[in-house]
């Protein structure tokens, strides 16, 4: 999937179908004793929940249903953008059923791989800034080495989330990087930003 190109009125139930029934088969499977060769390669682990907000209070309010797909097979990738390739895929969906948001994210570990991934960032940045123009940038509000990158289009808003860090283990010290790619109906920006307190979401 090129998250290039969803739309607006994509199918976020359609999407997770296949991989929702295969889970299903493989947890029957393992209860039974029988396992499958899909399992055995290692079979994509998906999540669906429900979202409130105030989830924690006694007047929570439903306002969604939340899809989260990671494929445990590296060399089988769920989504693209431009030279990006994500094993991952997460989702929002209204309660009627209609597309919230989506998010994919990519990490990397150590000096050469972070400084190949910053690099290859800045040119989705330039991508991202050749199609809709210069963005929003700001300092992330819960990481000092994080960036937010919006894009606020008329219909939706593009936005990405770039963090680095040191991870300490033991005597050994070495450089860590994310980025999140997100996509939001510009109908539910408000639900997303301001009502979802748990996920990638809370970065926005």
């Amino acid at each position: 999937m090129d998250l290039n190109q969803v739309d607006l009125d994509f199918n976020v139930g359609y999407f997770y179908a296949d991989a929702l029934q295969e889970a299903k088969t493989n947890q029957e499977q393992r209860t039974s004793g029988v396992e499958s060769d899909r399992t055995l390669q290692g079979a994509s682990k998906v999540e669906v929940h429900k979202i409130y907000k105030a989830p924690y209070s006694a007047h929570k309010k439903y306002i969604g249903k939340g899809y989260k797909i990671l494929n445990k097979n590296s060399g089988n990738n769920l989504s693209y953008l431009k030279d990006w390739e994500f094993n991952n895929v997460e989702m929002l969906q209204s309660p009627n059923e209609n597309f919230m948001a989506l998010c994919s994210n990519a990490h990397a570990f150590g000096k050469s791989q972070t400084e190949a991934f910053q690099n290859k960032f800045q040119n989705l940045v330039e991508f991202l800034t050749a199609q809709y123009g210069a963005p929003e940038v700001k300092k992330d509000a819960f990481l000092q080495e994080g960036t937010l990158y919006n894009w606020q289009l008329n219909d939706r808003l593009i936005a990405l989330t770039y963090e680095s860090d040191v991870l300490n283990s033991g005597h050994k010290s070495q450089p860590i990087a994310e980025f999140n790619y997100y996509m939001v109906h510009n109908a539910y920006l408000n639900i997303v930003r301001d009502d979802i307190i748990e996920g990638p979401w809370v970065m926005l």
